[in-house]
């Protein structure tokens, strides 16, 4: 199916441009002439890459690793614009809610119960805790804290 979508586009974007040709060559006129020699040398450029890329492949590549590379493509393209909506979406929220909170986006994700502990018998080995001493050497806080 998705062959068929590509087959199809590529064919109305081919009698579109010969659509365009032929309207140009009937009015004698060029439409965007500075833009169409940026264009040209952009194409060209990417012929030289297309042909050295080819030329770099090997003879023979594998219908299972081309639909790999395309469905990795796929998904790596699906992920950014799932990101980038759910950044929009997030930023619609906050412009639409009318709670004064919820203009206040908080980033930091809060510690797992696993991190407060560790972090709690941290700071009871500290030998100097706000100025007062609780008697535990440097050396106990290393044994206790190394890996």
């Amino acid at each position: 199916m998705p062959f068929l979508v590509i087959f199809w586009f590529s064919f109305f974007a081919l009698t579109a441009l010969f659509g365009l040709k032929l309207w140009e060559s009937k009015r004698e006129k060029i439409l965007c002439a500075g833009v169409r020699s940026t264009i040209d040398n952009e194409l060209e450029r990417c012929q030289e890459r297309a042909r050295a890329f080819i030329a770099s492949v090997p003879r023979r590549v594998s219908l299972r690793r081309s639909v790999h590379m395309f469905a990795h493509e796929f998904i790596l393209f699906f992920s950014r614009v799932a990101k980038f909506a759910d950044t929009k979406a997030e930023y619609l929220a906050m412009r639409v809610s009318r709670s004064a909170s919820a203009h206040v986006v908080n980033k930091k994700r809060k510690a797992s119960n696993f991190l407060k502990e560790v972090r709690e018998h941290k700071d009871s080995l500290d030998p100097v805790r706000d100025g007062i001493s609780n008697g535990v050497d440097r050396e106990e806080i290393k044994r206790e804290t190394s890996l």
